[in-house]
């Protein structure tokens, strides 16, 4: 038995909004085995926060947002939350702090803080592959992870690496970094009663329910192909031999002043060439004086990159694909229990008014009824097809938690 509950509030007061979204998500649950809150940073956090806690007292993660999805679609300047009760899910709560000063370390005490409070004696080689009803192969692990770290610092990248220390490189490690409604100043992570930023809170969970996840893009090249000829972590000094901001002043065909990065280079994000055959995306997300970049993640020197693109079409059909996997990666379930979306804010920004046919496409594949939260992010991550768990921009991830248990889904293949 599995419940699932989304509650909204766009209450002015912050603690009378916590108080509401929680109601709402918790209604007729006794105690939930997991509450995820995404939130606006028009909220007093701290006040939003104790009104959701005077509520709902069980384990509790979640982060400020740059706009937050729900059944409703996407909205802005509000509060969602998730609550899921069954005995059959158990979850553990991680904090890594410092991201700015050690990115990996804070990834691995992360994930090894959440795993210790499950008690779990992790084993990845207990995934399984199944073969789904449409004849497709599934991996089925009873663990998966969901991640919630800050990409402001650069250190993104970095956090992964930390938790695929402890986890494994391939384990189902899903997530999405923090907004602050694209004021690029700060942004926050939420773990049980606490508050925190410049770090990474995890959600370690076991579950006997299947879950499942998929991630797409639908970016595409537009732009010759470049060699970074020297960055540091996710600050890119210079592209070609030249400063790096040069190369975007010449490829938009002016002169570029602010030091926080815009709609257009969201859009235009850069691409580095990935083995499994799709683009890993990079945000370059603030300009320096001296022409250098940062990024939400990192870009190795020597990496050879290109500007990218993307459009409505291409947007709205990565949507579906990825919804697409992640059923498939769940079994391919006739009911799913609940639905979380990690959505790079510049895919809401393409789309513009039209925001809400990804979310539309998605609901489409998992089911009009299922319960659905999520957020628009400065940075997602997951493994994609073949390839370790890393971090990504210009990215959906959606994850999957279904009705079906495992020893249904066994005895179902069998």
């Amino acid at each position: 038995m599995i419940r699932v509950g989304v509650g909204k509030s766009k209450n002015e007061n912050s603690f009378d909004a916590g108080v509401e979204v929680a109601k709402e998500a918790s209604h007729g649950m006794e105690k939930p085995s997991l509450s995820i809150v995404f939130s606006s940073v028009k909220f007093d956090l701290n006040e939003l926060l104790r009104g959701i806690r005077s509520v709902v007292k069980s384990p509790l993660i979640g982060c400020s947002t740059a706009g937050e999805i729900s059944n409703e679609g996407c909205d802005t300047e509000s509060v969602v939350m998730m609550c899921i009760e069954s005995d059959k899910i158990r979850v553990g709560l991680g904090v890594g702090q410092d991201i700015s000063s050690n990115a990996r370390t804070a990834g691995q005490i992360a994930a090894e803080s959440a795993i210790r409070a499950v008690s779990e004696d992790l084993r990845t080689e207990s995934q399984i592959f199944i073969k789904t009803k449409s004849g497709k192969f599934a991996s089925i692990s009873p663990y998966s992870m969901i991640i919630l770290p800050d990409a402001l610092s650069g250190g993104g990248a970095d956090v992964v690496r930390g938790v695929t220390d402890v986890v494994g490189l391939h384990f189902p490690v899903v997530g999405g970094s923090p907004g602050d409604d694209l004021r690029m100043k700060k942004t926050y992570e939420f773990c049980d009663d606490k508050i925190y930023t410049d770090s990474v809170v995890s959600a370690f969970i076991s579950s006997d329910f299947v879950t499942g996840f998929g991630v797409r893009h639908g970016w595409h090249p537009l732009g010759k192909s470049m060699i970074v000829t020297r960055s540091s972590g996710g600050r890119i000094y210079e592209i070609d031999g030249k400063p790096a901001i040069r190369v975007y002043e010449e490829f938009f065909g002016r002169k570029i002043e602010d030091e926080a990065l815009g709609r257009e280079f969201a859009i235009n994000s850069l691409g580095i060439p990935a083995w499994e055959g799709e683009y890993r995306l990079r945000w370059p997300i603030l300009k320096r004086e001296d022409g250098s970049i940062i990024c939400a993640a990192e870009i190795p020197e020597n990496s050879v990159v290109r500007i990218m693109s993307g459009d409505e079409d291409s947007t709205i059909d990565a949507a579906k694909k990825a919804a697409e996997e992640a059923m498939i990666k769940a079994g391919e379930p006739d009911e799913v229990a609940a639905c979380i979306i990690f959505d790079c804010i510049s895919r809401k920004q393409l789309l513009g008014k039209n925001a809400d046919k990804e979310i539309d496409a998605i609901r489409d594949i998992v089911g009009r009824e299922t319960p659905i939260i999520g957020f628009y992010t400065y940075g997602e991550q997951a493994p994609t097809s073949g390839a370790p768990a890393g971090f990504h921009n210009q990215t959906v991830v959606v994850y999957l938690i279904s009705k079906t248990t495992h020893g249904d889904l066994l005895t179902r293949c069998l």
